[in-house]
This record gives C-alpha cells, sequence and structure tokens, in this order.
C-alpha cells in the first residue's frame, strides 16, 4: 500500500490529539482556527472523504461477509486517561495489546493504539456519526494501526493506516458499573495535560456493547486534523448506555482556551460537523432497515456542512 501525502509529523498524535500545540485547532464555529477553518492549515480536511458522515441506511449496501474479530478484549489492563486538551484519552501501560483483524479490514493486522471519546452539551448531539440523522450523546473511539508498519506514527503515513471502531452512547436514567473506573479517572484529570490512573484494572470487553458483529464500515479520515483519509470505519449498529451523571462528567474536562461561545474553558463539546458522502459506498454486516431503533432522547439532525466546499457529482 502507498504512502499519502500528510503534514504528520513526529509531533502528531492522531484522532483527538494535540497536533504541534494545542492552539492549532479548536472545536469553535468562528474562531479563525476552529472548524470550519482547519482546511487553511491543514488542506486535507478540505478533501472528498472525510469523515465523519450520516449514515443513510436506505443507501447502505448489506454485506453479510463482511466480520471483525477484536482479540484481547478479555484481557485485564493497567490504564490511565489523560485530558490533551481536546478530549479524555485511554491508554494501556501494559503489553500483549488488543488486536483487530477481519474482511472488514481484508485480513490486515492491527494494534490496539488509544481510545478517546466525543461529546456535546447536551444529551440530544454528541456523537460525530449519525444513522438516519439521529445523533447519539457521545462516541468513543477505538483507534487501531496496522502492525506490520510498526508504530502509529510511521502508520498513519499510509492509507490503510488506521482502523477505527466507532461506539455510540446512549444516555440512561441508571449509571453503567462498567465504565465507573473510567469515569472515576477522567473526573480526576480535569484539565489540560492532567493524567490519572484508573482504580482498577479493566478489560476493553466492558466497555462495548454485547454485540460487535453488527456494524457499518466505510472508508474516511481522521475527525480531527491533520484529517487525512486513511482510516477504515467500523460503527458498531448497537449503542452501550451509559448515565447521565457519566456523561456529564466529560462536560467538566478543561482546556487552555476561553471558547468564544461559552466564555469557560470547559471541552463541553468535540465533535466534528459531518461531511457528505459523496461517492463512497457504506457496507452493513446487517440488514440495517430490519434493526435500526432510535437511541432514547435523540432527535433527528440535518448533516451541517457550512462554510466547506464539496464538489457535486
Amino acid at each position: 500500500m502507498g504512502k499519502v501525502s500528510t503534514l504528520v509529523s513526529s509531533t502528531f498524535i492522531v484522532l483527538g490529539l494535540v497536533v504541534n500545540g494545542i492552539h492549532s485547532w479548536n472545536y469553535e464555529d468562528e474562531d479563525t482556527k476552529g472548524v470550519f477553518r482547519w482546511g487553511d492549515q491543514y488542506p486535507e480536511c478540505d478533501g472528498l472523504n472525510q469523515s465523519p458522515i450520516d449514515i443513510e441506511t436506505a443507501r447502505v449496501q448489506v454485506n453479510r461477509d463482511l466480520t471483525v474479530e477484536i482479540g484481547g478484549l478479555d484481557e485485564t489492563h493497567e490504564t490511565w486517561i489523560r485530558n490533551n486538551g481536546h478530549t479524555a484519552q485511554l491508554g494501556l501501560l501494559d503489553s500483549p495489546k488488543p488486536n483487530l483483524t477481519g474482511t472488514a479490514v481484508n485480513g490486515k493486522l492491527y494494534e490496539f493504539a488509544q481510545l478517546h471519546f466525543h461529546w456535546g452539551e447536551k444529551s440530544d448531539r454528541g456523537s460525530e456519526h449519525s444513522v438516519d440523522s439521529v445523533f447519539y450523546p457521545a462516541e468513543m473511539h477505538m483507534v487501531f494501526y496496522r502492525k506490520q508498519y510498526g508504530d502509529i506514527e510511521t502508520a498513519v503515513k499510509y492509507k490503510d493506516g488506521l482502523a477505527v471502531v466507532g461506539v455510540f452512547l446512549q444516555n440512561s436514567k441508571t449509571n453503567n458499573p462498567n465504565y465507573d473506573p473510567l469515569i472515576y479517572a477522567v473526573r480526576q484529570a480535569p484539565d489540560y495535560k492532567a493524567k490519572s490512573f484508573l482504580p482498577s484494572e479493566i478489560t476493553l470487553r466492558q466497555l462495548l456493547p454485547r454485540n460487535t458483529q453488527k456494524f457499518y464500515r466505510y472508508s474516511g479520515s481522521l475527525t480531527t486534523p491533520p484529517c487525512d483519509e486513511i482510516v477504515t470505519w467500523i460503527l458498531l449498529a448497537d449503542p452501550v448506555e451509559i448515565g447521565e451523571q457519566q456523561l456529564e462528567v466529560f462536560r467538566h474536562e478543561r482546556t487552555n482556551y476561553v471558547s468564544m461561545r461559552s466564555g469557560s474553558n470547559r471541552i463541553d463539546h468535540n465533535y466534528r460537523y459531518q461531511a457528505p458522502i459523496n461517492r463512497r459506498i457504506v457496507e452493513s454486516s446487517f440488514n440495517p432497515r430490519i434493526s435500526f431503533s432510535t437511541p432514547l432522547n435523540a432527535r433527528a439532525i440535518k448533516p451541517f456542512y457550512k462554510n466547506v466546499f464539496f464538489p457535486s457529482y
């Protein structure tokens, strides 16, 4: 697989992490470094195969040969949470790391790098992806890099460098005990660059829905600068329920600049607006037209492509 032209350097840590300093981009609507101006500094952000997107189930192609196999989900790990100024990121201290393969990634082997979260000010919007314009309160991204490239910094230079498993988080009146250690650590690391260890070992299995074989697949990009189009997206169809109180903890994470919109330094939202699908094909491992259910407190929101030019076909 050939290399891609990219802005990635040794200082980049991809998908939700700081890129050459916290002030190089943000999620503000009107800021000169805000979400609608990312393309000024990172041209790939204006590309034709960007993420996130809305999954239109009427246009999805069912492919029952699609599989995803995630190894090591039941292994316990010492784990930390870090506030990088854009999100709460989880990393594993020990090895071996979980791995991912299957027909969804053409049989290639990927290794776990990190996971992180995207959320909104309120629970009616927070996920980056949506299904038939219905958003969830939050979305978790499990990032894997192709193992043959040796490390994630090298992998992001290749078109097949990353596979990301997206998990929708649905709000519930009761807290999810499987998420308690993670939420505890997030609460202990509210400030930019703060790091906290989870109070107990966890497995990645406890963060996922029971069924990981119902999913959507498409080719896309990082949802943060530099927006490189190097990602095979695997979006699990079934959400994970977590408590509204647990979701609120994410909204109290802080960065080191004051938001023009809220007047505070809280990361009250960190989702990117959606891109058009253009000529891409979205496949599913199941028939979504008979399986999809609307999440609690969700509402349909028309995808928003403000100040972004995408050629029509």
